[in-house]
């Protein structure tokens, strides 16, 4: 081969390689979005059904902390495996709540409030 006719082989085939890696299809993630869970307008949190439990995951909270904040939401006689794995376990439903702000109880008071 020439050297000519060996640069073009080189040539052809990185481009071929370029433009098989280039388009391939991403694979994405499929993950529960708000939308699919019926959550209209929040984001920066993700809600997945693991086994028989509900997993919410906080993707950006609003602290310093870089760190994603992970809570199991479990009915009070379902055993979790690997508790220490998540934040915090909640089970519900929930009977007391500690509010840190006054601007917290107007959403707390409303018709679907136990009496």
């Amino acid at each position: 081969m020439s050297g000519s006719s060996l640069f073009k082989f080189i040539a052809t085939a990185f481009l071929s390689i370029v433009l098989l890696v280039c388009c391939k299809q991403p694979t994405t993630k499929q993950e529960n979005t708000p939308e699919s869970n019926g959550v209209k307008y929040a984001t920066g949190f993700t809600i997945s059904e693991v086994e028989n439990f509900t997993v919410i995951s906080i993707v950006n909270p609003e602290s310093n902390t870089k760190k994603q904040l992970t809570y199991a939401l479990a009915e009070k006689d379902v055993v979790i495996k690997n508790p220490d794995s998540y934040d915090a376990v909640l089970r519900i439903p929930l009977n007391k709540i500690v509010v840190t702000s006054t601007t917290h109880i107007p959403s707390l008071e409303g018709p679907w409030r136990r009496k």
